[in-house]
């Protein structure tokens, strides 16, 4: 008689066993996988690897030397969408894991448009707040909030008004010269 080892081999869901968990002979190759759940709308699921088992991708063929617990490791993600009307959205990647947080920002920080109206970047508008940090709880829409810095134009009139007031004594003061030369 021939003694044969087996092991038991099962994987949990959303992972799977090819022909099903159960005793395999020991030096027997079984085949491993995860099935993807759905997920919410503007997110997925993403394999982050195995719990029990020395495998790193989501189908692997298994040697069977020891009992076989395993489970899945599935990280959900949301994509994050960003739009902005000046410069370019920056440090933010498509799809974060949810619970992550993100802190974009916008290159430039701030524009002329036109000079003298400087516009400055205040942060993001996301479901009625504006926020700098984003923490992805879900699928994430926002749009730049762009803040008018009133400094630039101001100090340009500023300029304007003095440079006006002193060309108007100037011609004041020469005609008052003039007036007393005659």
């Amino acid at each position: 008689a021939e003694v044969r080892r087996l092991y038991y081999v099962a994987v949990r869901e959303p992972g799977y066993v090819e022909g099903g968990p159960g005793y395999y002979p020991a030096g027997s190759v079984v085949r491993v996988g995860v099935r993807t759940p759905e997920a919410p709308p503007g997110c997925r699921y993403v394999f982050a690897g195995w719990v029990g088992l020395d495998a790193a991708g989501s189908e692997v063929e298994v040697v069977v030397a020891r009992p076989i617990s395993a489970s899945p490791r599935l990280v959900m993600q949301c994509r994050v969408f960003l739009d902005t009307r000046y410069g370019s959205v920056v440090d933010v990647p498509e799809w974060v894991d949810v619970g992550g947080v993100v802190e974009p920002r916008v290159e430039p920080e701030a524009v002329w448009s036109p000079f003298p109206l400087l516009y400055e970047f205040s942060g993001w508008r996301i479901n009625g707040s504006v926020v700098r940090r984003v923490v992805v709880v879900g699928p994430v829409e926002g749009e730049a909030v762009w803040s008018l810095n009133p400094l630039p134009a101001a100090a340009l009139a500023g300029s304007a008004a003095v440079a006006f007031l002193l060309w108007l004594w100037r011609s004041k003061r020469g005609r008052l010269r003039l007036g007393g030369l005659r």
